[in-house]
């Protein structure tokens, strides 16, 4: 694969890795890292970290050209790994921690030369091994010759259809020339600090890192599972003095119901994507916070943002807050199902071409084709990625998003294909058919309702554990529900419609309340409780109660709180009921 246009885009002089070098060095005696439960780092140690981790990555053969697989959270580790990679001229790819089924995957696909993951509470990375295949080049060849626009920045997973995830190539030109807009649009300066609270796994994650410390400014690394704990992440904003952040609109509004107030008035920029955006959701918080708003939309295979938009007072006035025109280096197109332009007023699917678009989809060509598509004018060779999003542009040409041309979805910012549960949960031996819609939690979040028709002894415990050990927790469906049979239209096809109407509620029998008789007990239940606002009892199971996979993040927070014990997400799925995950959580305490 080749980079569309090659060399550095025009406008962008130097690629991202040889701005952070000169800032690490210009900025030596600044603060760069701050993060929950461990020491500030100034640019001078993270410099002395990274060049270790750079040694560390060389004596493991890596040099130009090859991949180095991160597995871990956001932090310090996933910092040193992609700055010690870039400095050998490699490209970093991330498979945060989940289910091991989709590691694998990530990692077979992108065959790494190392793989790291972080350890001591993110304070250094660890070498697990690596794929390291025939090599001509000694240790560490290749230090020094930088990069330019045409070699590999990096490559992170997205959804499929198939039960495995696509890995999406973006080039180091793209990712500067983003960076370089960005910096022109809403420019850090060094009295930042900068909000770091994305996944590794998501683009933006690049940006809300590596940005900041290319323009001599701090980054604040939200602790673990912040997002899903509204109080803990204002409490630490506030103690960090954070001026820049980046929300999911969801996950905004849950922060201002709970007390963001204070956090959010602090703010002088305030980010905004990963899902549509209402001006309701702005006008609440303009009632808190006067920091500059921005709508940003942008699908990984375009480097973050493709489109941006800074919300005025006019859009307040509005229902749906538009997603803003072109960045620098992204040009787009309206198109209708012929692929024919859309006139101003109407809707069509959102194209997507130059500067910024990925290389495409590693080792999936016919995949990269079908989306990947020849620009019917320019320079031979240009590109649009077909987005799959639907959009309005208005007569002042700003774009407004109008839904999907699929079933694709995203739930607090994670992009979720329907039809991948569902292949997963048709893996399963016992099942014979299943079909996967979204319908209405909680407040202002969506969530999965998964209906299966079994071939066997079957529970939706038992399905629940099989999606958690093979899906991200966000694709766990709130509720599943077996059925005989699943409604189909005259045409044959299955009534998605009416799945969505009937989360199965009134499906199951629920268990008699039963007391709570252990000290574990007594704990989890309270933790449940406060949680999912309902009473709790031993028998209590999580997602029946109205639990999702954001309120189990929240209570698995809580429950390493108080335990002091890293006690994974996953078990939620795997224990469900409140005796039986008690009996679990004590296995691992006292081991």
């Amino acid at each position: 694969m080749t980079d569309v246009g090659g060399g550095p885009p025009a406008g962008v002089r130097r690629m991202m890795p040889g701005l952070l070098a000169e800032s690490l060095v210009r900025h030596a005696s600044r603060t760069a890292v701050l993060r929950a439960g461990g020491p500030a780092l100034s640019y001078r140690d993270l410099a002395a970290a990274a060049a270790d981790v750079t040694d560390l990555l060389a004596g493991e053969g890596v040099r130009t050209g090859d991949t180095v697989l991160f597995c871990g959270e956001r932090g310090l580790g996933h910092v040193l790994t992609v700055l010690a990679a870039w400095r050998l001229g490699a490209a970093v790819a991330v498979a945060p921690p989940g289910p091991d089924a989709r590691r694998d995957s990530v990692r077979r696909r992108v065959r790494p030369r190392a793989v790291l993951d972080d350890v001591a509470g993110g304070r250094g990375v660890r070498v697990l091994g690596g794929d390291p295949g025939p090599s001509t080049r000694p240790p560490g060849a290749g230090r020094g010759r930088g990069v330019d626009g045409a070699d590999l920045a990096y490559l992170l997973p997205t959804s499929g259809t198939t039960g495995e995830p696509k890995v999406v190539a973006v080039p180091h030109g793209a990712f500067a020339r983003r960076c370089a807009w960005a910096q022109r649009a809403y420019p850090l300066t060094p009295g930042d600090v900068v909000l770091a609270s994305s996944s590794p796994a998501f683009d933006f994650c690049l940006w809300e890192t590596f940005a900041p410390l290319a323009a001599g400014a701090s980054v604040a690394f939200a602790p673990a599972a912040a997002e899903a704990e509204p109080e803990v992440l204002a409490a630490f904003m506030l103690e960090h003095r954070v001026t820049v952040a980046h929300f999911v609109p969801s996950l905004l509004a849950l922060f201002v119901e709970d007390g963001g107030g204070a956090a959010l008035a602090a703010l002088r920029l305030l980010l905004l994507g990963g899902e549509p955006l209402t001006a309701e959701l702005c006008r609440r918080v303009r009632q808190v916070s006067a920091a500059r708003l921005w709508n940003q939309y942008g699908p990984t295979e375009t480097c973050i943002d493709a489109v941006s938009h800074e919300i005025t007072d006019d859009d307040l006035a509005t229902r749906d807050v538009p997603i803003g025109a072109p960045v620098d280096g992204a040009e787009v197109c309206v198109l209708d199902a012929a692929g024919h332009p859309v006139e101003p007023g109407g809707v069509g699917e959102l194209h997507i071409g130059g500067a910024l678009l990925a290389w495409g989809y590693l080792g999936m060509g016919g995949r990269t084709a079908d989306q990947f598509v020849p620009a019917p004018t320019g320079p031979p060779g240009g590109r649009r990625y077909r987005s799959g999003d639907l959009v309005r542009r208005r007569h002042d040409g700003l774009l407004v998003h109008a839904g999907r041309t699929d079933q694709q979805i995203k739930i607090r910012g994670v992009r979720l294909e329907p039809t991948e549960v569902e292949a997963v949960l048709r893996a399963h031996p016992h099942v014979r058919e299943a079909a996967v819609v979204v319908g209405a939690g909680a407040g202002h979040l969506r969530r999965l309702l998964a209906h299966v028709v079994p071939a066997g002894p079957l529970s939706g415990d038992e399905l629940r554990a099989h999606l958690a050990a093979r899906l991200p927790a966000a694709a766990v469906p709130a509720r599943i529900v077996l059925r005989p049979a699943l409604p189909r239209l005259a045409s044959g096809k299955v009534d998605r419609g009416a799945l969505a109407a009937d989360d199965g509620s009134g499906a199951d029998d629920p268990a008699a309340p039963a007391p709570l008789d252990t000290e574990l007990q007594v704990l989890v239940g309270g933790i449940w409780s406060g949680v999912l606002n309902v009473p709790a009892s031993a028998s209590m199971h999580f997602f029946e109660a109205g639990g999702s996979s954001l309120t189990a993040m929240r209570a698995a927070a809580r429950v390493r709180r108080a335990t002091g014990r890293q006690i994974p997400v996953r078990l939620m799925f795997e224990a469900p009921v409140l005796e039986t995950y008690a009996a679990r959580l004590r296995d691992l305490i006292d081991p």
